[in-house]
Parts: C-alpha cells; sequence; structure tokens
C-alpha cells in the first residue's frame, strides 16, 4: 500500500487511511495504528483518520516535547475544514 501511496502525488494521499477505515467504526470498539517515531505520511495519515491521538514522549530527548507539538499542529493543518472534536494527549515515562 505505502508504494501505491507514494505514486500517488495528487491524490489526497493523507486521506489514504481515512478512507480505507471508513464505513468500518461501528464494527470496533477501538483501532490502534502505531506510527513510526515521525510526521511522514503514515503518520499523517493516521492522524487524519483517529478520533484521539496519543503521542508517546521519552523524556530523556530534550526534543520530545517540540515533536509532539508538531505533530499537533500537522494534525490541524492536514485536517483543515474536516476537523472533528478530537482528544489530544502525551504519555510520559521512563523508557
Amino acid at each position: 500500500m505505502l508504494g501505491v501511496i507514494g505514486q500517488a502525488p495528487n491524490l489526497k494521499r493523507e486521506q489514504f487511511l481515512p478512507r480505507a477505515l471508513a464505513g468500518h467504526d461501528e464494527a470496533y470498539d477501538v483501532v490502534l495504528v502505531d506510527c513510526p517515531p515521525n510526521l511522514g505520511l503514515l503518520t499523517v495519515n493516521a492522524l487524519c483518520a483517529v478520533r484521539e491521538a496519543l503521542v508517546p514522549i521519552d523524556m530523556e530527548d530534550v526534543d520530545a516535547l517540540q515533536g509532539a507539538e508538531e505533530a499537533r499542529g500537522h494534525d490541524r493543518s492536514a485536517r483543515g475544514d474536516r476537523r472533528r472534536d478530537r482528544d489530544h494527549g502525551a504519555a510520559a515515562g521512563p523508557r
């Protein structure tokens, strides 16, 4: 699927996962989307698809909080006018 996403620059690539999950939200109580620790296309798709986002933070990394804020800002810009009410959270703890 990621190969297909990479080939489609003008097809609202950030909406592939939300479209794939559309209509299935009544079938599941919880869907967990685990993403890499970056703001790549998979993470952007996940942020566009979910109602709640939990961003784990490594307290030993001085840039972790800034990264969580960047993810939150990117979430806002990617969703644009389609925003629903959403809860954001950050989990901090030792490794």
